[in-house]
């Protein structure tokens, strides 16, 4: 879940990366309008991005992404409110970078810039393969992430707010460190 309150630092606030030297990171992108998209380093990059004014200022939004690992930009799918966006960015990549030096970050990047202007909530990952669209639906709907079974769960934080560390719901002990944020309860 995201509330930006604008398109964040220069107008490419990160919701999450994994980057060091190469890497990936889903944010705004410039020029854009609050559009939303991914992108990966690599020989060429890997960039997605949806249509300008995808995500409303000021709302809550449920914002999911699915990738299948590929250098094919179209296997990159974003859903806004369990509805997917149309795209006015698809450019494949080529000999993606490593992400395995980076750190994974919610709300900036590797270097703490890029930061994200609002509020994110509940956040999940899962591995192997793309989850359902009925499982999508329900996602964008409420439903707990812990609920949807067909995938592994790799990690889940509520992001309650409550301070340091961030709990990791999954069960597989990815808990996180806050830093750098205000933390609203």
């Amino acid at each position: 879940w995201i509330l930006p309150d604008n398109e964040g630092e220069g107008a490419i606030g990160n919701i999450l990366s994994k980057f060091s030297v190469t890497g990936w990171a889903i944010r705004f992108f410039s020029p854009g309008i609050n559009a939303l998209g991914f992108a990966h380093t690599g020989g060429t990059n890997l960039i997605r991005t949806a249509s300008d004014s995808t995500v409303t200022l000021d709302v809550w939004s449920h914002f999911l992404m699915t990738w299948d690992g590929s250098t094919t930009a179209a296997n990159v799918h974003i859903y806004i409110n369990g509805t997917e966006v149309t795209y006015q960015t698809t450019t494949d990549g080529a000999t993606l970078g490593s992400d395995a030096a980076g750190n994974f970050r919610i709300g900036t990047n590797d270097v703490g810039d890029r930061t994200w202007d609002g509020s994110i909530a509940e956040f999940a990952i899962w591995s192997g393969g793309a989850i359902t669209a009925s499982e999508i639906t329900a996602l964008s709907r409420g439903i707990s992430p812990l609920r949807v079974l067909s995938k592994t769960l790799v990690g889940y934080w509520p992001i309650y707010g409550v301070g340091s560390p961030e709990p990791d719901y999954s069960g597989n002990g990815n808990n996180g460190t806050v830093t750098g944020t205000t933390i609203v309860a």
